[in-house]
């Protein structure tokens, strides 16, 4: 079974640490897997006296060693899967923030785009060839372009 395939179960990874040169086995909520290089977040819970109940170890694939799946117990798995709950609502939040006016004018003018701030709030770019809506975000463009929408997207994240 691929790690893609594990992404929300519990495993154990065992893995290279780069700097040591030790191997490190840490056991934990797969979290997400890079779809390009194949490297892995582990949500790991943390030891007693530590700082914060969990961590994230990043396991690159070049020092990964083996990936496998564990069965721990239902509230084990209840317990992760809601702290991962949380860093996704979390980055959610984060990726759909809206930018003010005038840092999108900013990026807009940055990379030379004609663009109109209608009296509505909206924004015009290439002569409504994208349509940007407040709260300005990646979320609220708009543009039968499919092109033209990537690259407004793109500009303002």
């Amino acid at each position: 079974m691929g790690s893609r395939n594990l992404v929300g179960r519990m495993v154990e990874v065992q893995f290279t640490k780069e700097k040591f040169c030790s191997i490190e086995t840490v056991m934990g909520l797969l979290w997400n897997v890079d779809p390009e290089t194949g490297s892995c977040v582990v949500i790991v819970k943390q030891e007693e006296g530590k700082c914060g109940k969990y961590k994230l170890v990043v396991c690159t694939s070049h020092g990964m060693k083996s990936i496998e799946s564990k069965e721990v117990s239902e509230d084990e798995l209840k317990i992760h899967q809601g702290f991962s709950d949380r860093l996704n609502l979390l980055l959610q939040r984060k990726t759909a923030a809206s930018l003010p006016l005038s840092a999108v004018e900013e990026k807009l003018s940055a990379a030379r785009l004609p663009f109109e701030v209608r009296s509505d709030g909206l924004i015009s770019i290439l002569d409504d060839a994208a349509i940007i809506k407040p709260p300005y975000s990646r979320d609220t463009v708009e543009s039968a372009n499919d092109q033209i929408l990537a690259s407004v997207i793109n500009l303002l994240t």
